[in-house]
């Protein structure tokens, strides 16, 4: 008699569209998941469809609701009214919230939920209005009720412990990918050319909102070159527009075109090459859960300057240089780094976190919580 295979439903909602973050934590597991769960059938749930670059796999099951009130919903309360009875219908022995919040879920079905970070707590007022509600009704009772919690930094399950009393059962770390390294002159060059940046630059990567501190930043890169600090130094912004950003798009329009480059969202592949050639990485984020960007720049080998928190440790490693997330803690921090000998650390290259090696923890514990949930509810 043929077993049946395990099914695996995923929060898919992060792929339907460009990925950042939490999408490209789920695409670049998702796709070593599928190589370690050999014997299992996966399904992808989302209210909009999912980019076809970035479905992981092309015979995973994508179930976008075919109700066409489902696109106009928020994605929360769709993922609270909705995405449950198309669970049910798959029959779901597993479920991952890659977003932390759950759908509703039979009893028989294993919840793992991923917790990225507890900006809901901790710095709410960067976040919008309907992201944060969606947090303060449901994340507490979501993670609680979760058979196995995961997290993405051993600061993140720290912080989930003083909040609600559960630690992580693993960390998940994000990976970084091999192409994210040094990269020669050559590369490096055709890369400038192509976004038009010429001379020294700093480069500062992610989402426009409050939470990054774009405003600080550009506030205190305008200071240092009035005051004649930074020579012919630009700076060089990447990363979508994302919410509350009318203070940054006010100063934005106001600076100096010559010197600031608005890069936008730019294409994974060429990250290595912008962090290669940077002379300083500067990521003044008021808050993270892990900070993908800090631990790709450190293994292409970038001077990195980041916020003091628990959280950006974990990324940045011993040779960051660490500051107050504050108009002079921005600006002491630029000078002493760039004022500072700079001596590429291999450690960066050795110790990098992979997919693959995240994968297989997230897998195990996928396979723990189905058992744990088959032990609970025995069929027959």
């Amino acid at each position: 008699m043929k077993m049946r295979k395990l099914r695996i439903g995923i929060d898919g909602r992060s792929l339907s569209k460009p990925l950042t973050g939490i999408g490209r934590y789920a695409y670049e597991l998702c796709r070593e998941l599928g190589k370690i769960v050999k014997n299992a059938e996966f399904f992808l749930y989302s209210h909009l469809p999912i980019e076809p670059e970035n479905l992981p796999h092309a015979h995973w099951i994508q179930r976008v609701d075919s109700n066409p009130m489902s696109k106009h919903m928020s994605s929360y309360v769709w993922l609270k009214l909705r995405c449950g009875s198309l669970c049910r219908k798959d029959e779901l022995d597993i479920f991952w919230a890659t977003a932390t919040l759950l759908p509703k879920l039979s009893k028989h079905v294993a919840s793992v939920v991923t917790v990225h970070d507890l900006n809901y707590l901790i710095v709410p007022e960067t976040m919008p209005p309907l992201n944060l509600w969606s947090h303060r009704i449901w994340f507490k009772n979501d993670v609680k009720k979760a058979d196995i919690i995961l997290a993405n930094s051993k600061a993140t399950s720290n912080r989930l412990y003083t909040a609600i009393r559960r630690r992580a059962s693993a960390v998940v770390y994000p990976g970084v990918a091999d192409f994210f390294e040094p990269k020669g002159k050559e590369e490096i060059s055709r890369c400038l050319k192509k976004y038009n940046i010429q001379g020294p630059y700093l480069l500062a990567v992610g989402t426009q909102e409050p939470r990054k501190n774009l405003e600080l930043l550009l506030l205190s890169f305008s200071d240092l070159k009035k005051r004649k600090a930074l020579n012919n130094y630009k700076l060089a912004i990447v990363g979508s527009s994302g919410w509350k950003t009318r203070k940054t798009r006010k100063l934005l329009s106001v600076q100096n075109n010559e010197d600031i480059h608005q890069l936008g969202y730019v294409p994974e592949c060429d990250l290595p090459a912008l962090y290669s050639g940077s002379d300083l990485f500067i990521f003044p984020s008021i808050y993270e859960g892990f900070g993908m960007p800090v631990s790709e720049a450190r293994a292409c080998g970038a001077r990195i300057v980041t916020t003091d928190i628990p959280e950006l440790r974990e990324a940045g490693g011993a040779d960051a240089y660490y500051i107050r997330p504050t108009l002079n803690g921005i600006k002491e921090g630029i000078i002493e780094a760039l004022s500072s000998k700079w001596e590429k650390s291999e450690s960066a290259f050795e110790n990098r976190y992979s997919w693959r090696a995240s994968a297989e923890i997230l897998a195990n514990n996928l396979l723990l919580a189905h058992e744990f949930k088959k032990q609970k509810y025995p069929a027959g």
